[in-house]
């Protein structure tokens, strides 16, 4: 009898205990709060801490990765900003080859003029002035300062079958201060992590900006002349696009851009009174983030699915490189800092 007793003891502790821990699971903030995250939510990550860390995890590939839905109105979490709104400009670019079948474009992570479609006359040359994103007005009104959160550009074949043809030719530009050169030669591989592929019917590849150094606030960028340094210095390398030997006077390829930004307004802006509280510095997870940034390839080839999976992938071993431990993604959840 006193044996059973003591089992039974024991069997409400047990209980007693499991219930507990549902309750420190349910309101300990491991649970990052926002909008849904990406298919990973829930997941079981290897070595970083099971379910407890894997709603964290999913955060961070939400905030890599600007083509996740559950990315759309994030802030960056440094804790260096002050109450600031948040705000998604997405559109689409066409380029068409010229009559030699060759077109350069390049695109900064600088708003709203980022854009710079070169001419082709033998060599490439800039054109007199920038092209701007497709920005909203609520922040080309009201933004004093502004910073970029995460952008990335999704490229696809725009042609058909029987019209695709030639080299796109993808590179970075990783100097700050970005100097537009006079002319350009073409189908010249001197630019940094240049990669080379093929023009085909249903490709589909993915770039996502690549950070400098840290996320600073600055002016809106305006329109620069030919040559000229811009005038808003880009904390994000320069993304290059160049088409050779395409179907002449075609358009290839179509490149789908979304910025995600959060920016500052000034005191006599009626929306800055709308403005979301700040958020709280989590530094493992934007050590984390930055890291897996830069682990990425110039471009991913393949569909969103695949897309995913590869930044889960760069996230997981970008933590583990850091060795960032359960404990620190469990601190961090527990303070609910990403502010999604």
């Amino acid at each position: 009898m006193a044996k059973k007793g003591k089992g039974r003891v024991q069997g409400k502790k047990k209980k007693v205990a499991k219930k507990s821990g549902k309750k420190m699971q349910a309101n300990g903030g491991l649970v990052v709060p926002g909008p849904a995250f990406n298919p990973s939510k829930g997941r079981q990550m290897a070595g970083m801490g099971g379910r407890k860390a894997g709603g964290l995890m999913s955060a961070c590939c939400t905030l890599l990765n600007p083509f996740d839905p559950g990315c759309r109105g994030c802030r960056w979490p440094d804790g260096l900003s002050m109450r600031t709104m948040p705000v998604q400009v997405r559109g689409m670019v066409a380029i068409t080859a010229s009559t030699t079948g060759n077109a350069f474009v390049t695109f900064d992570a600088l708003l709203p003029y980022g854009i710079m479609a070169y001419t082709v006359t033998g060599a490439y040359a800039p054109p007199a002035a920038m092209t701007t994103y497709n920005c909203p007005s609520v922040f080309t009104s009201n933004a004093k300062g502004y910073r970029v959160v995460c952008g990335g550009i999704r490229i696809s074949c725009a042609s058909a079958a029987t019209d695709a043809s030639g080299s796109l030719i993808l590179s970075e530009g990783v100097q700050p201060g970005w100097v537009y050169p006079a002319s350009r030669n073409v189908g010249v591989l001197d630019d940094y992590n240049v990669q080379v592929f093929s023009i085909a019917s249903g490709f589909q590849y993915t770039y996502l900006f690549k950070p400098l150094g840290p996320r600073l606030f600055a002016p809106q960028s305006t329109s620069v002349s030919t040559g000229l340094t811009s005038n808003s210095a880009p904390t994000f390398a320069t993304f290059n696009i160049e088409m050779v030997n395409a179907k002449a006077t075609v358009t290839s390829v179509t490149c789908e851009y979304v910025f995600n930004l959060e920016f500052e307004t000034t005191t006599a802006s009626g929306i800055a009174h709308l403005a979301p509280p700040e958020t709280k510095p989590a530094p493992v997870a934007t050590r984390v983030i930055d890291a897996a940034l830069k682990s990425l390839p110039i471009a991913h080839q393949g569909d969103d699915t695949s897309f995913t999976m590869k930044v889960e992938s760069a996230v997981s071993k970008a933590a583990s490189s850091l060795g960032v431990r359960a404990a620190d993604w469990a601190l961090e959840g527990a303070m609910a800092a990403l502010g999604l």
